[in-house]
């Protein structure tokens, strides 16, 4: 059993308490699709040894000393034993380790048939930084400057010959130092890979016509993706603020142009990433990152106070708060009434 005290001043001073998955720390959540749940995790102290091999033949399951948190992306319970689903986590890893690396994130390791934890599961680096959901509000020249980032990092996986399948703000990280990360490659595509992507699970609203009618994504429906991805950061301004002017030089009446021919329904006829981010507004890089800088710190702070005060107003009178580890790795929480609360902060 793990014991994190409480402070007797209403659980200001609360250690924070971690799920247990596996081999893993679970320390708070990342996102969530129709099929799984993203937490930033670590590695735990006292972690058994890892076998040799877990399902296919990829990274070793354990991540590099230098590495301190890591995402675990892991199926939904109620899915765990689907065939499609596992499938599909397969895949994911496989276009990671296509990658291998910026603008995607590293494969560390891939359980997909649950065999060191209660259910199936990848893990990949974690990068540090803020979703462009983040930015909304953000000065116009910050948003120029995220759209950019993306599309650089969109053009960077398309010239080694791999798409991403699902270009959308959830999907898009941008770091500390300013790069664009594509988190999300469930459905992506690249010549290393033996078996084609799913089709038909793309994020509504940027997904492409040819993939809402059922085909498979590829880099065309990227290129429709991320010019809605980037009408819709235009879109993400202080409303109290004037909206952007309209083109007024040719360089910015070229990338308009261009953003107009992204959106075109015959993918042959939409141009290639790069010429996007050629076009586009550089922005300012500078603020971007301040920016970033800042929605993260609020986000550190959101995160300790929401899972601090549940915990707390729990067990306030008791000034402790104990949890255990049952037989298959998944977390027991002694207090059935503060069980509830942590979950429910986590699910939120």
């Amino acid at each position: 059993q793990q014991t994190a005290r409480l402070g007797r001043d209403g659980g200001r001073h609360l250690n924070p308490v971690r799920l247990r998955f596996g081999r893993w720390d679970l320390l708070g959540p990342l996102g969530h699709s129709a099929q799984s749940e993203v937490f930033r995790a670590q590695a735990r102290d006292d972690a058994p040894a890892a076998p040799q091999q877990v399902s296919p033949p990829i990274p070793p399951p354990i991540p590099p000393p230098q590495v301190v948190a890591v995402a675990v992306k892991r199926l939904l319970p109620h899915l765990a034993d689907d065939a499609a689903c596992r499938a599909s986590l397969r895949h994911e890893a496989a276009a990671l380790v296509a990658v291998d690396g910026w603008p995607a994130p590293r494969l560390l390791a891939l359980d997909a048939e649950a065999a060191l934890a209660p259910l199936p599961h990848l893990v990949r680096s974690y990068i540090a930084g803020s979703p462009l959901v983040a930015l909304r509000g953000a000065p116009l020249a910050v948003r120029q400057a995220a759209a950019h980032a993306t599309l650089s990092a969109l053009a960077a996986l398309h010239g080694r010959g791999a798409s991403c399948g699902d270009v959308a703000p959830g999907n898009v990280v941008v770091a500390g130092d300013g790069r664009a990360w594509l988190i999300d490659l469930g459905l992506a595509d690249a010549p290393e890979l033996a078996v084609r992507p799913p089709s038909g699970l793309a994020t509504a609203g940027f997904a492409s016509p040819e993939v809402v009618a059922g085909g498979r994504p590829d880099r065309a429906s990227d290129v429709f993706a991320v010019a809605a991805l980037v009408r819709w950061l235009w879109a993400q301004g202080d409303e109290s603020a004037p909206p952007p002017a309209p083109a007024t030089t040719a360089f910015e009446a070229d990338f308009a142009a261009l953003l107009m021919d992204a959106g075109h329904l015959d993918p042959l006829q939409r141009p290639i990433v790069a010429r996007l981010a050629c076009a586009c507004p550089v922005g300012d890089r500078q603020a971007l990152v301040q920016w970033v800088g800042l929605a993260q710190v609020q986000a550190q702070a959101s995160s300790s106070s929401s899972s601090s005060s549940p915990l707390a107003s729990a067990a306030e009178d008791r000034g402790e708060y104990v949890t255990g580890r049952d037989d298959d790795g998944a977390c027991v929480v002694v207090d059935a009434a503060a069980a509830a609360q942590l979950l429910a902060s986590l699910s939120r």
